[in-house]
Formats: C-alpha cells, sequence, structure tokens
C-alpha cells in the first residue's frame, strides 16, 4: 500500500487480542503508521488467557479461535499464515487436532490453552512477545 500510495496514511486496527498485535505494530514500525486503534484489546493478556482457559464456564477461546481459523480456511488465508512462521504446516495441524470437537467436548472437564496456544505458536511470531503475559 504504501508503495502504490506513498503519500496516503496508513493505519492500523486491532479488535481484542488483535488489538495487542496493533499496538505492538505501531510501536515497531518505525512510522510506518500514522496512527493505530485498538478497540476491546485486553490490559493484561496473561489474565484475560488464564480466566478465559481456567476459569469461564464458556469455552469462549475455543469458539474464537476455532472460528477463526475456520475463517482463514475459507479464504486461503491459512496456508498464507503457514507460509509466514516457522514450521507453520506442522502448528496449522496441531492447532487443529487441539480444536477437534473432542477437545471443545472435553472442555467441561478438562481445559485447555486454547489462546495462549494460539498467541504463542502464531501471534508471537509478529509481536516478539513469547508468550500472553509479556
Amino acid at each position: 500500500l504504501k508503495r502504490r500510495y506513498p503519500e496516503a496514511p496508513l493505519l492500523v486496527l486491532g479488535w481484542s487480542a488483535g488489538g495487542n498485535v496493533a499496538l505492538a505494530a505501531l510501536a515497531d514500525s518505525q512510522n510506518l503508521f500514522a496512527a493505530g486503534l485498538m478497540v476491546s484489546a485486553p490490559h493484561d493478556m496473561g489474565g484475560t488467557m488464564s480466566f478465559l482457559e481456567s476459569f469461564q464456564w464458556f469455552p469462549y477461546v475455543y469458539v474464537n479461535i476455532k472460528s477463526l481459523m475456520e475463517e482463514y480456511e475459507s479464504t486461503g488465508a491459512k496456508a498464507a499464515l503457514a507460509a509466514s512462521v516457522p514450521e507453520g504446516d506442522r502448528i496449522m495441524r496441531w492447532m487443529d487436532d487441539m480444536l477437534s470437537w473432542t477437545s471443545f467436548a472435553a472442555h467441561w472437564t478438562l481445559t485447555r490453552p486454547f489462546g495462549s496456544a494460539w498467541h504463542e505458536r502464531i501471534t508471537s511470531k509478529y509481536t516478539g512477545h513469547q508468550s500472553a503475559g509479556e
């Protein structure tokens, strides 16, 4: 976009955990973005993931990440995302296994780190943070 429209200001926008990615991009961009906006981004990502993965009765993080993966699959973005991170194909297979319906059914007795796993394997490659706590 910057090459095609060099004079146009570039803005970054992120919702929820994507707001944290937007903030990291804004901080690391070295004047690439003119401004940024975070919408409903968690102030404490580690605390948020801990609550959602351990104490939330509804498997919100499972539903969120599963929906994200299905959208990526339907648009072809999953392959592009896999290609953009080290060992991306293996990570995507692992995420698919973790997001199986068996995992969903087991949520009621055994919690799994759906959101933390996504962050540690995908988001951290873009933000440079190794855990949701960072």
